[in-house]
């Protein structure tokens, strides 16, 4: 998340969310120079349940927890908050699949996302756009 301030910082902000209070906890502390400057939140939420407003987002980003997902649900929500034009990045290491990589894009497409793009990796990244 740190990484994503500096990148958005002055402008922008960035909104972390977790359902575990250890890994926000984590975050808060890690981040807390962003945290208190405005430009980082964290906040309890999933991939299913981010509690942002409809198309509040420019960009969303998923690093190693698409696994632990209920997918079609994440996939729906996240397609939800992005705004028009707004970019979905999923990032996981290929050995904690259970699943083949190509059910991502899959599931991404049949969320509404378009243009998705599926790197073999390592990691596997998935790069999908919100139109309209």
């Amino acid at each position: 998340m740190a990484l994503a301030a500096v990148a958005v910082s002055p402008s922008g902000h960035v909104i972390g969310v977790d359902p575990s209070a250890v890994m926000r906890a984590m975050a808060a502390e890690r981040c807390v120079r962003w945290i208190r400057s405005g430009d980082l939140e964290v906040r309890p939420g999933s991939a299913e349940n981010t509690s942002c407003a409809n198309e509040s987002i420019d960009a969303a980003i998923s690093v190693n927890n698409v696994m632990l997902w209920d997918r079609p649900a994440g996939f729906a929500d996240i397609h939800r908050v992005l705004r028009p034009g707004g970019r979905l990045v999923v990032t996981v290491h290929r050995h904690v699949l259970d699943f083949e990589p190509a059910r991502l894009l899959e599931e991404a497409e049949a969320a509404g996302f378009v243009d998705v793009r599926l790197s073999p990796g390592p990691p596997v990244e998935l790069v999908a756009w919100r139109v309209q």
